[in-house]
Formats: structure tokens, sequence, C-alpha cells
């Protein structure tokens, strides 16, 4: 997801005491694994390999780990192996948006004075988000929830909205997280929006800061249906007939569940569905 930070809406040409950093939520999903086969090689001339190394061996080995004909193999480290493993694995980029999705974000605002600065004191933090869709002439505000408890230094989360501000007061509270959800029902480029506030006290002044960054991402659809027509011979009657072939695909990473495909007529036509197959 492309960035560009804008300069600082206040005239001090400094480096801001509060970093933003905006992560993508993903759902993780179970690592694959694959058998890898043992080397060819003889293990007295070259070191077998570690089973770290493996995602799992599929040598042949008896219920206590050894293999009767080859001692020297090493044990399998999976004895029942799946294609699936018991590991979790999150995505390593940011990966792809698509239409019909709800995108998703961690918005952290994070105490960010280096060592040796003079001390100050950070408060009122604020986030804010917006959406610039294709098809809207002004951002769309996004409403934004608490991430966990320690944003207020509470025991209980919650899961209203918020926009008090929030102070930042190391060691203890160093950071701000806000979570927004949107639900993508467009393709085209995306523009996120994320505007940050600041009270910057120190020993002899104090001032309100703020800084802006936008974030550009590319929504594609996630099924595209294709259709093709065709004339069928007319009934007795002068009725005109046609036959209508769709075909669905799906664009996305992920697998897709259809729960009802229709087609919508307009007035003054009907239809027969002609996908169903009766055996007689």
């Amino acid at each position: 997801m492309s960035h560009q930070r804008y300069p600082s809406h206040d005239a001090v040409k400094e480096p801001h005491s509060v970093s933003l950093k905006v992560l993508r939520l993903s759902r993780p999903s179970l690592v694959a694994q694959y058998p890898l086969q043992p080397p060819l090689s003889s293990p007295t001339s070259h070191p077998p390999p570690l089973p770290a190394s493996l995602a799992y061996s599929n040598g042949a080995g008896n219920a206590s780990g050894a293999n009767a004909d080859n001692p020297l193999q090493p044990p399998p480290t999976n004895p029942a192996p799946f294609v699936l493993s018991p590991i979790l694995n999150l995505p390593p980029s940011f990966g792809s948006a698509y239409v019909g999705e709800t995108f998703s974000c961690t918005l952290c605002a994070n105490h960010d004075i280096p060592e040796g600065a003079p001390p100050k004191t950070i408060r009122d933090v604020r986030i804010e988000a917006e959406m610039k869709t294709p098809s809207s002439p002004a951002p769309i505000k996004l409403a934004l929830l608490p991430y966990t408890s320690s944003d207020a230094n509470n025991d209980a989360p919650t899961t209203t909205t918020t926009t008090a501000g929030v102070d930042l007061t190391p060691p203890h509270a160093t950071t701000l997280q806000r979570i927004l959800a949107f639900d993508l029902k467009e393709e085209g480029n995306h523009v996120l929006a994320v505007t940050v506030s600041y009270y910057e006290a120190s020993a002899l002044a104090g001032r309100t800061r703020t800084f802006r960054k936008l974030y550009q991402f590319a929504c594609k659809a996630s099924l595209i249906v294709r259709t093709k027509p065709g004339a069928l011979p007319a009934r007795p009657g002068g009725a005109r007939r046609w036959v209508l072939e769709a075909q669905l695909e799906n664009c996305s990473e992920e697998g897709m569940l259809l729960e009802r495909v229709g087609l919508e007529l307009e007035p003054g036509l009907a239809c027969v569905d002609c996908n169903g197959f009766e055996e007689g």
C-alpha cells in the first residue's frame, strides 16, 4: 500500500514527536506442508538435513520412530502427514483487495521522541480516517474502534466508537491504536487518508501539531461474469426465444461459496432454468 506523507499543518518544520503506522488486518491461514524425499547421497558423506528445515519427512518409520530397514535414516518428523500443518501464517505483504470484502486496518500512533531530545509531554492524541472511493466526490469519514484497553489503561476492552484524545506517557502508554473497517463495493483506486493531531508540551511552551498521510490501494473484482446469448427457433405462435449462457470466474486468491445464482428479468420476460438434470 503506497503512501505519501504530507507536511505538518503547523508552521514548525521539525520532526514530529508522534509517528503513524498502518497495518492491514488479515485472517491467518494454515501453512501447507509437503513431503520432502530423503537425500540420495549416503549420510556418511553428507550430513542429513535437520528436521527443523523440513515441513515433514515421509520416511517410513515404525511406532518407536526408527526405520527397521535403514537405521541411519532419521525418523519421520510427522508420522501422520497431512497437507495442512497446525501452524498459522499471516500474509507477508499487503496482498490484494477485492470487491465484496471488508477492508480492515489498525492505525497506530506511536510516541516517537528520540533519545537525548529535550523532554516533552504528548497529550490529547487523536486519529481520524477518511476513505476516498472512485465514485464518491468527497471522502467518507470512517468510524474508528478502540484496539485494546491499553489505549486508556482500562482492564476491560470496549467496542464503542471514540473520538477522545489519549495522553502518551512512557513507559506506561506509548501508543494509541484504532481499528477501521470499510466495505469495498466498487473497483478502482481507493485512498485512505489518516490525520493525527496531538498537543506537544515542553518546559517552556506548548503547541498543537497535526500531520496527514495518504495510503492508496487498488480494489479488484473478485467475481467476473461472462455472458453469451444465442437465438433459438421460435415457438408456434411467434414467441421468440433465446438461450443465455453465463460463466462465473473466481478472480480472488481465496475460495468462494455461491449461495444463489439467479437471473433478474425485465417486465414482460420469462425464463426457465436449464441447469438442472433429471435422471429418467
